[in-house]
């Protein structure tokens, strides 16, 4: 059970408290009510300011921590921090795939990391670190998921199948950063400016070989290559290993993996702040930083991860706020929203409740969570025109 703000709530999610209308106190919605698009349209419209909830898939979480060692309850905590936020960046309507993506990041990854004991050196300003890994870890498991014919391909040398090296995967994911804590932390703070940089910062570049020796023979080889080579680019750049020919298909897959859920991660960062996911998909996508994924795992993750998800708020161009009630990667800047009705005079007829932004040109996405982000909309959209053209009666909004 975990108490939320009305922001962070998603569809999918199930009401663990009852939700009084906080005008006259009668009752909205009922314990045990799953969470729709709708129903928080009711929600907001009523004024309602927190909730509380039980997440899909956070049962496989449970005594991870329980009567360990604080670096151990230090780990599971990350590790279930980065899944939730794993969970909000993609929507959680799909409570069955969450919850078995869980089950692959909590037990083997946590008895893995615990024996660790290059964590036994952290203190506390190991939390971050291990809270990022931990929500790249989710990332490139969900991507795994999603490429486990394309991943069987890249690795046709070895005889391993690719369901026994998973906890590898997500290993190397949460432990990849652990040498920034050895960078100056003046530097860390330049990550985003360094990653967009074609001179990396030479003290923050040397983090990848500092963990690497951290966590070198207390972890399988794999998990340690990924911390070792993450940041590898597809196109030759980077750093890691130091092998300039290093480029390409060479690259091991899990190290392509981990190397794309990071930068997304990194660069959705604003000014130390997690910006809208939409800031961070339109980054991805642009030179130099697109030719830095390999790219089957690049459309891959732009399927997984889209930039608005059911339940998340907006702002249209017309002023209007709305919930986002779905979304799909075909247009994936043009979802389905339901219009809220806060403000109009009850004398007045309501507009339409639900509208397709994937046929309607009249209006678009313009603010999330406060930040404009009407330059960073990408993928196809309908022609933009004023409203005075009358739509075909197939693209007519949905009512």
């Amino acid at each position: 059970m975990q108490r939320i703000t009305l922001r962070q709530a998603r569809g999918g999610m199930i009401l663990t408290r009852g939700v009084q209308d906080p005008r006259d106190e009668s009752t909205l919605l009922e314990l045990g009510q799953r969470l729709t698009p709708a129903r928080l349209a009711r929600l907001h419209e009523a004024g309602v300011y927190d909730l509380w909830v039980e997440w899909p898939g956070l049962s496989a979480f449970d005594g991870l921590s329980a009567a360990y060692s604080d670096t151990e309850q230090r780990v599971g905590e990350a590790l279930r921090d980065g899944f939730v936020s794993h969970a909000l960046a993609v929507g959680v309507m799909d409570a069955a795939g969450l919850g078995a993506l869980a089950a692959d990041l909590a037990r083997p990854v946590f008895q893995n990391a615990v024996r660790s004991t290059a964590l036994e050196q952290c203190d506390g300003r190991a939390d971050t670190l291990l809270r990022h890994g931990a929500e790249v870890a989710a990332l490139a498991l969900s991507l795994l998921t999603r490429l486990e014919s394309y991943v069987a391909q890249e690795r046709r040398w070895t005889s391993s199948p690719v369901a026994a090296e998973r906890a590898e995967l997500g290993l190397g994911c949460l432990l990849h950063d652990l040498g920034e804590l050895q960078v100056p932390a003046e530097r860390r703070e330049w990550r985003r400016e360094v990653l967009a940089s074609d001179e990396p910062d030479a003290s923050w570049r040397t983090h990848a070989a500092l963990g690497y020796d951290l966590v070198r023979g207390q972890i399988g080889p794999v998990a340690a290559s990924i911390v070792l080579n993450h940041h590898q680019h597809f196109d030759g750049s980077g750093f890691g290993a130091g092998a300039s020919a290093l480029a390409g298909r060479r690259l091991h897959i899990f190290w392509r993996l981990a190397t794309v859920a990071d930068t997304l991660l990194h660069l959705r960062q604003r000014d130390g702040v997690p910006a809208p996911m939409v800031y961070g998909l339109a980054q991805i996508q642009r030179p130099p930083v697109a030719g830095w994924f390999d790219p089957v795992v690049c459309d891959t993750l732009l399927q997984v991860v889209l930039p608005f998800v059911p339940g998340m708020l907006v702002e249209l161009s017309d002023g209007s706020s709305a919930l986002v009630e779905h979304c799909e990667a075909a247009m994936p800047c043009c979802p389905v929203v339901r219009l809220l009705g806060t403000g109009v005079p009850a004398d007045q007829p309501k507009p339409e409740t639900l509208v397709d932004l994937r046929c309607d040109g009249t209006r678009w996405v313009t603010r999330v969570d406060g930040m404009d982000v009407s330059d960073l909309l990408y993928g196809p959209m309908p022609e933009r025109h004023s409203g005075s053209v009358e739509l075909p009666k197939e693209l007519a909004l949905v009512g």
